[in-house]
């Protein structure tokens, strides 16, 4: 597995023909779950940019490999509020279609 989006990627696929309305509605609120996501990120990471910003010389972020774990916690953030979205977006077309809505 290379990343979150693609495990939710085979997991819907799997399932989403399977689930009944209301499991399908349960799971739209992956949308929501990644608005959270992204605005309590925006909320650390700026207070971490300001930390840094306002860090003469106590050691804040000035190791490679803190700057680097920090960068990749960023991008499996972003991962999984990519990959909730996409479930959503999935979701939301399979509630179309079981609605009749939508043709396959």
């Amino acid at each position: 597995m290379r990343s979150i989006q693609q495990a939710f990627d085979v997991l819907t696929n799997a399932a989403l023909p399977r689930l009944s309305r209301d499991e399908l509605e349960t799971l739209t609120g992956a949308h929501e779950f990644a608005q959270i996501v992204v605005d309590q990120a925006r909320t650390v990471f700026g207070g971490i940019g300001c930390l840094v910003n306002s860090d003469d010389n106590t050691g804040t972020f000035t190791d490679r490999k803190d700057v680097a774990e920090l960068a990749f916690l960023c991008a499996n953030l972003f991962d999984l509020a990519g990959g909730l979205l996409s479930l959503s977006n999935q979701v939301g077309y399979a509630l179309d279609v079981k609605a009749g809505e939508v043709k396959k």
